[in-house]
């Protein structure tokens, strides 16, 4: 079967008097033109691919010589009745007839074949067409390998999280997600993140089943599964007999979980946490003042009940005593002849 080479886009570019096309790589051997084309390829890993020199194609070239490179390397010699064959590698497989005009095979394409080629031709140094390779491959996922979900066994109702597995690939695979070996439902109840992972809002009988994880690219698909097992019931709770009671043993009712996880609780909490604090300190340093302030008094009382004794220094204002002003001062001044 013909293996067959995606190729993404044809650029052109224009040059100035030096030549270069946008290389890291010296190709001062090339004359001066007008206009060069690098032509972006991907191929998968295994796949074959054959690249025509255009300086020796055709009528023209008959008879002439071209230098192929790769990575400012060379690589092959051609003519314009002669192919070469990239790193003398086995045809086996490669089943297409390929004329004698001077084209580079590459077979069996491996990763580190990446890179820039292009033909010089000997007697003018004219350019060819430059092939920009991308090699594009999947890593298998080994089938021991399962996913991951938050939590392994959920109750009813409860959210679950499963996250997809990664692969070393190229270019980036997308993710598809099916149930039970079908493509999944539309539902509101079910999200895909952008991470990836897979998002139950709520967990249901009906939720119970097989998920794969589908990593699919260019060069080819691998997966990864989990089977989520019926939701457990919110009320139903293990023999107690059967569990060892001990502290620390993280055996908490989902009710009980539910309820410590409530902030508005916990926000409650901590208002009355606060409040009780501060009444503790007021009154805590209302006793010690008390206790070194106290005032004389005739007799004998008790410790608690002198601190109970109103003291008019914790009184509002300043307690000050205003006496009102005698009668006499109202009334006009006395005359000695008034007297008897």
């Amino acid at each position: 079967m013909e293996r067959i080479v995606l190729t993404f886009c044809l650029i052109s570019i224009s040059t100035a008097r030096d030549f270069h096309p946008e290389l890291k790589f010296d190709t001062s051997d090339a004359i001066p033109q007008e206009k060069v084309n690098v032509n972006e390829m991907m191929a998968r890993i295994g796949s074959a691919s054959v690249l025509a020199c255009d300086p020796i194609f055709g009528a023209a070239g008959v008879g002439q010589k071209a230098t192929w490179y790769k990575d400012g390397m060379k690589i092959a010699e051609v003519t314009g009745e002669k192919n070469a064959i990239y790193l003398n590698r086995s045809l086996e497989g490669f089943n297409r007839q390929v004329p004698e005009v001077g084209f580079l095979i590459l077979n069996s394409i491996e990763k580190a074949d990446e890179g820039d080629y292009w033909c010089i031709r000997k007697d003018n140094g004219q350019l060819g067409e430059i092939y920009r390779i991308k090699v594009a491959y999947m890593t298998q996922i080994g089938r021991d390998r399962k996913l991951v979900s938050s939590p392994e066994t959920p109750f009813v109702g409860e959210m679950v999280k499963i996250e997809c597995t990664k692969t070393e690939a190229f270019p980036t695979p997308a993710i598809n997600w099916f149930f039970n070996d079908k493509a999944l439902p539309p539902s509101s109840n079910l999200e895909v993140a952008s991470n990836g992972s897979l998002l139950i809002h709520r967990f249901f009988s009906e939720n119970a089943g097989t998920y794969d994880c589908v990593l699919q690219n260019f060069a080819g698909k691998t997966k990864a599964s989990v089977t989520l097992p019926l939701p457990q019931n919110i009320n139903h709770l293990p023999n107690p007999e059967s569990q060892t009671a001990e502290v620390g043993s993280g055996f908490l009712r989902p009710e009980c979980v539910a309820l410590l996880k409530n902030s508005t609780l916990w926000f409650l909490i901590g208002c009355l946490s606060t409040c009780c604090l501060v009444l503790i300190y007021l009154f805590t340093g209302m006793i010690c003042y008390r206790y070194h302030n106290r005032r004389p008094c005739t007799g004998r009382l008790p410790l608690w009940q002198s601190l109970l004794r109103a003291d008019p220094a914790l009184a509002p204002g300043f307690r000050k005593v205003i006496a009102p002003a005698p009668e006499s001062r109202n009334q006009p001044p006395l005359i000695s002849s008034d007297l008897p």
